[in-house]
């Protein structure tokens, strides 16, 4: 493993946390694609979220990510972001894109009426 992995992962695991029970779980969770919103989780685009441009106004913790696949590799993640400091976050995620993950402190994610 090199060092900037493994900063990262140590990073993720202070800020983001471990779930309290020890377990991590990657299940994809419910979302209401028919308003374009969805909040935190692992989410399978195109089966529980639309590709397209999504915004949303965080708070200091927010970590997102738009993922190739779900085997947990580091060559799997497209894009992320650690933001640190609350404000506004656009993401556009592509029809060619497996998930987007996305913590609590990213707050509800809703489509761009522009997209």
């Amino acid at each position: 493993m090199n060092f900037r992995y493994a900063l990262l992962i140590a990073w993720i695991v202070a800020v983001v946390g471990c779930g309290g029970s020890g377990s991590s779980s990657t299940s994809p969770t419910a979302v209401t694609v028919a308003t374009g919103a969805f909040g935190a989780g692992q989410h399978l685009v195109g089966d529980q979220i639309t590709a397209g441009r999504y915004y949303t106004d965080p708070s200091s913790g927010c970590y997102w990510e738009r993922q190739s696949g779900f085997s947990g590799e580091f060559g799997t993640t497209i894009d992320n972001n650690f933001v640190s400091t609350a404000g506004h976050q656009l993401v556009t995620i592509l029809a060619s894109d497996e998930g987007f993950y996305t913590t609590d402190n990213c707050g509800t994610w809703s489509l761009s009426p522009t997209s």
